[in-house]
């Protein structure tokens, strides 16, 4: 006789684990790390505009916009792969791949809240955006922390 319940449709494949709550969890986790290194790639780049006078046009070779492109890809993978690192205990890469795929495209839609900051309270704005991602992002990594204990 063995412990999973004979009525489940995937029967002794059945998982043994409930892991709702950690892929919310890294989601949630990957996202708010996003928004935090987003946050701070946007006031990199403001703070490099501050002394230059404003674009006449789209160079892509301008170290401004190397910093706002690299930086924002370079946000979106660091949240991907803290979601993938969170995912660990699925043990199914698949799963991992999907959720830290939509980690990394949600942290980069819900960075424009860096553009807002920006809005209503210049480069101060993204700092205190970056600490309130990063505090996010601190606490839903303890609580993960003590769920997995």
């Amino acid at each position: 006789m063995t412990d999973v319940d004979s009525t489940h449709p995937l029967g002794p494949d059945a998982p043994r684990e409930d892991h709702l709550g950690l892929a919310f969890g890294g989601l949630a986790f990957g996202v708010a790390l996003g928004i935090g290194v987003n946050a701070l790639v946007g006031f990199a780049v403001r703070t490099m505009q501050a002394n230059r006078p404003p674009a006449t046009g789209l160079t892509l070779d301008d170290p401004i916009a190397l910093t706002l492109f690299l930086g924002t890809l370079g946000a979106c993978l660091v949240a991907a792969v803290a979601t993938w690192r969170v995912m660990a205990p699925v043990r199914n890469p698949y799963r991992q791949g999907m959720f830290a795929m939509v980690s990394g495209f949600a942290s980069f839609i819900a960075s424009l809240l860096g553009m807002a900051a920006d809005r209503l309270a210049g480069r101060i704005g993204m700092v205190i955006l970056a600490g309130l991602a990063f505090g996010a992002a601190h606490w839903v990594g303890r609580r993960l922390n003590r769920s997995a204990a």
